[in-house]
């Protein structure tokens, strides 16, 4: 974006596009950082650092537009789309050259079956059941 603005093609679809891109990708990050924290927290701690990860996003969802309209007004928007790629590229290379995980207990009882599938679909079906079967996270997952 940052250079195609550059280039002097600004285009409110293009815009439109990039943040469709964006929503899915976010879609996509946040479940993943859901289900990589057990992953990496011992059991006993797993509620608090859960809830230390939904506190850090809630403040920033509510910082990134304040910042976002601080720096719209001392930049053009191809700087910010910069500092977008260059602050993504950093948080991609932190995680690649610093954070290993272990395979998960599935992956690793996969693997012992040699090639057989994870029955996908027979988890999400046990996962609907469970949430089917206590009436609190139905109600909590309606409203939200």
């Amino acid at each position: 974006m940052a250079v195609i603005f550059l280039l002097g093609h600004r285009s409110f679809p293009l815009i439109l596009l990039v943040a469709a891109v964006r929503a899915f990708g976010s879609a996509v990050q946040h479940p993943a950082v859901g289900a990589i924290l057990p992953q990496m927290v011992p059991q006993k701690s797993l509620t608090r650092v859960n809830g230390i990860n939904g506190s850090i996003q809630s403040a920033l969802s509510f910082a990134a537009p304040l910042l976002s309209g601080l720096l719209f007004s001392f930049m053009k928007i191809e700087a910010i789309f910069f500092i977008d790629t260059v602050t993504a590229a950093l948080a991609i290379l932190l995680l690649v050259g610093f954070l290993h995980v272990s395979p998960h207990a599935k992956a690793l009882h996969t693997q012992a079956l040699k090639g057989q599938a994870i029955p996908y679909f027979k988890d999400m079906l046990d996962g609907f059941r469970y949430i089917k079967e206590h009436r609190f996270l139905v109600e909590f997952l309606a409203l939200r």
